[in-house]
Parts: structure tokens; sequence; C-alpha cells
């Protein structure tokens, strides 16, 4: 555990960190200990004049520590100092809740902003030109439509074609110069050879963005060329492997989570047991649970990723779950049941901190390191082998498109097995067995000719029946059933022939 030197700034720091609510993690409280120790340990190295909080002052003192911080040998992260400064302006804050005299503003908002902490960046210069107009003036009419983040990323894409274009054809100024070779083939092959490489699907998303600004430049009247960006131009798809944990995997972090049974726990087992996206999750409201009659509940997830919202059957495990989430949570002290569910000291829970508890759980649980994501990809296999359709699932997993709902499941080929010889067991129910027309005249037969008919018929009824079984031990005592029938025929037959012979 990390030790505060022993001074009169330290043994305050040191009281105020015992004093922390009981709710943090043993984790968090070292960390607090980890911030103070490295704040204590400058002020007392060089000013050890200072003898109270009330003497501690932005200038010298805490610009001081903050130049150490980014000066020190070897370097801290970028992480690791905001960490450290976010740490001691909360202790900071709480000996001033508890009535020490410090003085306000001691460590400034921009002190802990991430672009004050990295150095400056080259600015790009804005490329002015007629191409680069319009494509800028049809992003704004986009904004009527498009959501802000999509926005987005349809500028900084825009941007970076008409950057290229500027930079290596600095000629080209307006839509009727534009030619697909050399401009739009040469950027594409700068895409290719981008370093570090760029994956297929940024690539794709790029040339996609680019292209339908150029289509609506033309649909708008401008003179642009036609076929500047081709089918052909766009590269294959990466198709991902489902990733859901083995069952072993998942019953190891099942057991784990319940025996953590703190909040984060009963968080991953919610996602478990439901399916949901971890922001869908995090984004669940206190009256979420909604009763649709009989033994039917659901859980109304609001709107996520795709704007839809929808209902997520729930079965009495996940209510359990949840009622011990809304137990943890104190939603009854909440005047507002469609308030935030997960929130905690006036904070929501980030994703963030659902990843680094399933990660923890995982080494807890001695097994492979899981992602959150994967416990969705592992219900959707769990549902598929425990018998829902595929458009049952896309509509739970809230998906638009039933070829994603694909991407998400893995079909084994014990699955396939299984799922065939189920279908050969119902084959018999839906397609009657054909009979032969001598199989009703057996009875009263009074010649081995008819005889060994019947016998034929008899044979191949139970062949037809021996194969929509599916069974291995009976498919090997009718095996044995009809390798008699046949040698009985062949018996008869040549019966049948010595009689004829001695006839």
């Amino acid at each position: 555990m990390t030790t505060i030197p022993q001074c009169p700034l330290g043994d305050l720091f040191d009281q105020i960190i015992h004093t922390l609510p009981a709710t943090l993690r043993p984790a968090t409280i070292e960390h607090y200990r980890y911030c103070a120790n490295w704040f204590v340990r400058y002020i007392h190295r060089n000013y050890p004049e200072l003898r109270t909080f009330a003497e501690l002052q932005r200038t010298p003192h805490i610009l001081g520590w903050l130049q150490s911080l980014s000066e020190r040998s070897p370097p801290f992260t970028i992480g690791t100092r905001l960490q450290i400064i976010t740490g001691v302006r909360h202790l900071l804050k709480n000996l001033v809740d508890n009535g020490h005299p410090i003085a306000q503003n001691l460590i400034l908002p921009r002190d802990t902003q991430r672009h004050d902490l990295y150095p400056a960046k080259p600015v790009c210069p804005e490329v002015d030109n007629l191409l680069a107009r319009l494509l800028k003036q049809q992003l704004h009419n986009l904004s009527a439509t498009l959501r802000p983040n999509t926005l987005a990323y349809y500028r900084t894409h825009a941007n970076g074609f008409v950057r290229y274009l500027h930079r290596n054809y600095p000629e080209l100024q307006a839509p009727p110069q534009l030619q697909r070779d050399p401009h739009i083939l040469a950027w594409l092959r700068s895409l290719a050879e981008r370093n570090p490489p760029l994956a297929n699907g940024s690539r794709l998303q790029i040339i996609f963005c680019v292209r339908r600004l150029l289509n609506d430049l033309a649909d708008n009247g401008y003179p642009v060329a036609e076929n500047l960006i081709l089918p052909q131009d766009f590269p294959p798809q990466d198709l991902y492997l489902p990733k859901p944990v083995s069952p072993e995997v998942d019953d190891l972090l099942n057991r784990e989570l319940r025996q953590t049974d703190d909040l984060l726990s009963n968080v991953l087992l919610l996602i478990r047991a439901t399916g949901m996206r971890v922001g869908e999750c995090l984004n669940l409201k206190k009256d979420c649970l909604h009763h649709l009659g009989g033994d039917d509940w659901a859980l109304h997830v609001p709107l996520g990723k795709l704007h839809n919202e929808r209902l997520i059957p729930v079965d009495a495990e996940a209510r359990r779950v949840l009622d011990r989430i809304l137990g943890m949570v104190g939603a009854s002290a909440s005047a507002d049941p469609a308030s935030p569910l997960f929130t905690l000291n006036g904070r929501k829970l980030s994703y963030r901190r659902v990843q680094k508890a399933l990660k923890n759980a995982s080494q807890r649980a001695q097994c492979q390191p899981v992602r959150p994501h994967q416990l969705r990809h592992t219900y959707a296999t769990m549902m598929l082998r425990s018998g829902i359709s595929l458009p049952a699932l896309k509509e739970i997993l809230g998906h638009r498109d039933i070829q994603m709902t694909m991407r998400y499941v893995q079909v084994t080929q014990t699955d396939l097995q299984r799922e065939y010889l189920l279908a050969r067991r119902k084959m018999g129910t839906i397609h009657p067995l054909p009979r032969l027309p001598g199989a009703t005249q057996t009875e009263g037969a009074s010649t081995i000719a008819e005889i060994r008919n019947s016998l034929e018929a008899i044979r191949h009824q139970l062949e037809m029946y021996r194969r929509q079984l599916g069974d291995p031990s009976a498919d090997r005592k009718l095996h044995s059933v009809l390798r008699s029938l046949v040698r009985l025929r062949t018996s008869l037959a040549t019966f049948h022939k010595l009689q004829s012979g001695t006839d």
C-alpha cells in the first residue's frame, strides 16, 4: 500500500482519505493515496516551510507541481498525469467540504483538459477552391437529415479528399476538372498505401462518403463526370467470425460475477441475460421493467445505437438481477421512476468501468480475457442453440438486417448434426411413407411367389422406417431384421426353384 509522507499536509490527506465513501472500491482508495503521495512529496521537498493548506497558493505551489509532473523522467503518460491531477483536485475539494480553509481555484478545469496536456498538433490549412466550397455547401444541406456524429464523419472524409487533391493536383479547382484518371485512381491508391494501413472497412466507408457527396453534386446540377467511383473500387468487406465465449468460460464468468455480487457484476449479468449492448444497458431507466400479463415480463430498451427502441423478453433470473441492481442504486430514493438507472453519486456509469470490471472478473476466474460485447455474441449463440428462430432473435438484438444477426451467432458442427437429425425425424410426419400395392394382399397368400412379394413389401417399409429414426441403437437392430428378411426371401426362392424342379 502507498504510504503518504509524515508531515502536516500528509496527515491531513491521510485523514480525508479515511473519510471517503464506503462505496468506493479498495483499488480506488489506493489510487487516491497514490495521487496524494506525489503531491505531498513535491510540496514537502520544495516548500518545507508550508505547514497548512491555508498557505497553499496556485502560484508557485500548484503550478510548480504541475510543471514537475510534465518534466518527470521517465515521463508520465498523458493518462497518468490526468488521473493524478484529477485525484488531487478531488481530495482538495473534500478538504474544503470538511471546513478546511483552502484558497479557491487552485486547480483550474484547463489543467485537466487533454488538449492542454498533449503537445500542440499542426493545423492543416483549409482548402479554398470551388470544389471545396461546393462540398462544404452540400454538407450544410445534409445537416437537415443526418445526425451530428454522421455529419462530422462525412466532413472528416470530405476534408481529407479535398486536401489530397489540393496537395497533389493544385491546378484542380472545380468539379468539371475532376477525372477518374488520374485524380480518383491516385486517391484510391493513396488510401490503400496509407501507413499505418487502413482496415478494409475504414477504406470502404471513406470511399462511400466521397461517392455520396459527388453524386449529390451531380444530382444538384453541377457538372461532375460520371463513373468517377465504380463498384469495383470498394475493397471487400472484412468478415469476422462470431466471438461468443465457450460454455466453459461462460460458466466460470457467471459463477465469478454472482460471487462478487456488486453493482458492476450485476450489470454484466444483466447484459449476458438480455443480449443488450453495453450502451443500451447503461441508458436504462428505473421503470424499465414492464409487466405484459401473466408470467410475461419485458425490459424496455430506450433509443440506442440504431435509434430504435424495443422490448426484450426476460425470465425470472433476469428479473432477480434487476431487483438486486435497483436495491444497490437506491431506486426508492428517486421521485422520478423515469430517471437513469445507473447513477452513483450523481455520475453515470461509464463503458470503461464495465469493461474493466469484466477484465478483472476474467482474471479472477482464471480464464481468457473477455470483452463486454462478447456477452452479446454469447447470448445470441445460446438462444439460437435453444431453438429460437433467426427473425425473433433479430428483433431481440435490435438489428435492422438479419445478415447482421448471422454475424453474431456461431454454428458449430455439433449444431449442424443436431439440426440434421431433428429434420430427419420430422420428415416422416411431413411426407407419408410409400406403400407397395402387394402389401395389402399378404393375408391368405397361398403361393411361394406371393409370400416372397409380401416379404419384399415388408422389407421396403422397414427400410423407410429405419431411415427416419435417427437412433443408432434401433438402427442396428433393424439392420439385423432386414438381413434376416433378405435371407428368408432368398431361401424361399431356392425352395421355390427346387419345388418347381420336383413338380
